[in-house]
């Protein structure tokens, strides 16, 4: 096979650590070297790089379920790319494929740390989105720990975001009551089109009083990615044997300085029994593949919306994570390499 010569390629590397806000100037466009290929390696081209919010973690110099990223290293996340040359049986060019190589436009890989992206009558994009990591969370962290059931009443908070809003239209399709939280009158006008019983605006409405109204007979089903007061407000409303699902803690991402102190809740959980737990995508990986079918079906059916918010050019990687962890995207933000 002949191997395509490798030369340099750009990539965003991380030159300073937020303290509070992400600001594009903590990363550095670099050069970076490209070894030739060997043996069950490939060689891969960015398309797509996903900006989600739990990257902000991997900002900080601080033990967790991954590691940070270090000053001087290539900025981590999950991307979407095209084999250009390989020299694995396993991929050839053409070949879409799924990583977390991060914020580079090119790579050389081994070919274990790819997984092959089925292709189909959608976007390739999707495979980021409502068929990647967003819908099967959403669908996975919903079903598997929420456990709805027809009738229940579901909160969910950051509702118009890419994982929020699908586990909206999910649990509407599971026969539930479902209530969203967002932090603009257009935000919760779209949360409502997508099917949402009522919403609550948490940067103008009272939220204690917001919840009793939209859920009389409490909450069964507390899907959280933001904690903080808003997560407070929901706990003291929660029905008996509740499921809370602890996707993300938005409200820490963008104020990782400031104390997380509020209320105990272990009262609460006691008196209502009920059940609390955090989601990892890793812990279900036998579930994905059934997950992913169902999403597709519902997907190619049209019967689930999926915002995307794509940011053209491999530059605007930096400010597409800055708007993110700021609230000021909606849906699944992606920077399309080109």
């Amino acid at each position: 096979m002949n191997t395509v010569t490798q030369t340099d390629c750009l990539a965003w590397k991380l030159v300073s650590r937020p303290t509070t806000d992400v600001r594009a100037d903590h990363f550095e466009l670099s050069k970076v070297s490209l070894p030739e290929l060997e043996k069950g390696e490939v060689l891969v081209r960015a398309r797509f790089l996903s900006i989600e919010p739990l990257l902000r973690g991997r900002l900080m110099d601080r033990s967790s379920y991954a590691a940070s990223v270090q000053l001087g290293e290539i900025m981590t996340g999950r991307a979407l790319s095209e084999v250009v040359d390989s020299r694995s049986e396993e991929f050839k060019p053409g070949d879409i494929v799924e990583h977390w190589l991060g914020w580079r436009e090119q790579a050389v890989v081994s070919a274990s740390e790819l997984r092959a992206v089925e292709t189909g009558p959608w976007p390739i994009s999707a495979n980021l989105g409502v068929l990647g990591s967003s819908g099967l969370s959403a669908y996975l962290a919903l079903t598997e720990i929420g456990q709805p059931q027809p009738g229940d009443t579901v909160l969910v908070t950051a509702a118009s975001g890419a994982v929020g809003a699908l586990v909206v239209q999910i649990a509407k399709k599971l026969g539930c009551r479902v209530i969203g939280v967002a932090g603009s009158p257009e935000k919760c006008r779209f949360v409502t089109s997508i099917g949402a019983d009522a919403t609550i605006n948490y940067k103008t409405d009272d939220l204690d009083s917001a919840i009793r109204e939209a859920a009389p007979d409490g909450i069964n089903v507390f899907f959280d990615s933001v904690g903080g007061p808003i997560h407070d407000a929901a706990m003291s409303h929660l029905a008996l044997h509740a499921r809370v699902v602890i996707f993300g803690t938005m409200d820490f991402y963008a104020n990782p300085d400031r104390p997380d102190i509020g209320p105990r809740h272990l009262r609460t959980i006691l008196v209502k029994r009920a059940m609390l737990r955090g989601f990892l995508i890793r812990d279900f990986d036998d579930k994905v593949p059934e997950a992913r079918a169902q999403l597709a079906a519902w997907w190619r059916d049209g019967e689930l919306t999926a915002r995307e918010d794509i940011r053209l050019g491999f530059e605007k990687a930096p400010q597409a994570l800055a708007d993110v962890i700021a609230g000021r995207a909606q849906g699944k933000v992606l920077v399309e390499v080109a």
